[in-house]
């Protein structure tokens, strides 16, 4: 008998990482089709911050992302991204997630966005000017 596989549904322990792992791939398809030679990675230090996603574009642009399957993510949420500004304060910084609409997070400037919106900001970002 072999395991049946149960469905990874928001909320569950599995569905984190999944969509964190769905919305990467997500970045590099967009990046591939419009040729927008991205190179990817991702931020953490000794301490335990971490950035799920940094982008970095041929022009020099840095993007870092948090990628959150929660639909109302919280400040606790964007505190990788609050140390990685300190090191690049050029960054512009996401928290993608699955809220309806964007939000702000009180006292920071990080965009909190859908993950859908997300991906076009992304590729606005990436167009080479």
């Amino acid at each position: 008998m072999g395991r049946t596989a149960a469905p990874a549904l928001p909320g569950t322990h599995e569905f984190g990482p999944l969509f964190e792992h769905f919305f990467i791939n997500e970045v590099r398809a967009l990046s591939e089709y419009h040729k927008f030679n991205l190179s990817l990675s991702y931020y953490r230090t000794e301490r335990g911050a971490e950035v799920d996603l940094i982008i970095e574009t041929p022009a020099g642009a840095v993007i870092a992302v948090e990628i959150k399957s929660a639909e109302n993510p919280i400040i606790r949420h964007a505190g990788g991204l609050n140390s990685f500004r300190q090191l690049v304060p050029s960054a512009h910084c996401l928290l993608a997630c699955r809220a309806e609409r964007p939000k702000s997070l009180t006292d920071t400037d990080i965009t909190v966005l859908p993950w859908l919106q997300a991906l076009v900001r992304i590729a606005e970002l990436s167009v080479t000017r």
